[in-house]
């Protein structure tokens, strides 16, 4: 049997292919990035973290963010540039689906990528303060080591965050015409 392919099928497998290769140059970036380089994603938020604390924050080279009392310390680990990778993925593959033409799927380009930054300094703020948060409680504290918390509270509040955001994505109406019924 002959398969046939059609310019909308190539146009899909370019746009996924673009889209590996952003994410895999997007990985290979991060593990060589210094944490001056991240300062786009952890300035805005240690800002947040500032302004819910009321603490203050100090960048310290090559460490990234000393809060006042020294007792934590946001670096490159912590800028949440991976979820920021997966979270384009998602609002990258919703386009890929809801967008028909070029002129509407490169805005919708525009602002999904821009919605990932955004999720992306919303839901680090909240790991980082769940985390905290956590750490702090007497009862939790001696049952779990420092670093299994913040592990979990990590993959729940990320895993949270993308599913959610999924959902708003899917949900938008997509441009395809609605077939008329025969």
């Amino acid at each position: 049997m002959k398969t046939h392919t059609t310019p909308a099928s190539l146009r899909l497998l370019a746009t996924l292919g673009l889209c590996m290769a952003l994410f895999f140059f997007g990985k290979r970036w991060y593990q060589q990035a210094e944490t001056s380089s991240l300062l786009w994603l952890l300035g805005p938020t240690t800002q947040a973290l500032s302004w819910w604390s009321g603490k203050t924050y100090h960048f310290v080279v090559s460490e990234g963010f000393l809060r006042e009392d020294g007792a934590l310390l946001i670096h490159k680990n912590c800028s949440g540039f991976q979820f920021f990778l997966l979270a384009l993925l998602v609002s990258w593959s919703s386009l890929l689906y809801h967008a028909r033409s070029f002129r509407t799927g490169f805005v919708r380009f525009l602002i999904s990528s821009c919605a990932a930054y955004l999720l992306t300094l919303l839901a680090n703020t909240a790991r980082i303060l769940s985390a905290e948060h956590l750490a702090a409680m007497p009862s939790i504290a001696s049952h779990i080591a420092a670093d299994t918390l913040h592990q979990s509270v990590g993959i729940f509040v990320y895993f949270s965050f993308l599913v959610l955001f999924s959902l708003c994505l899917w949900s938008v109406p997509d441009e395809r015409p609605n077939p008329t019924p025969s």
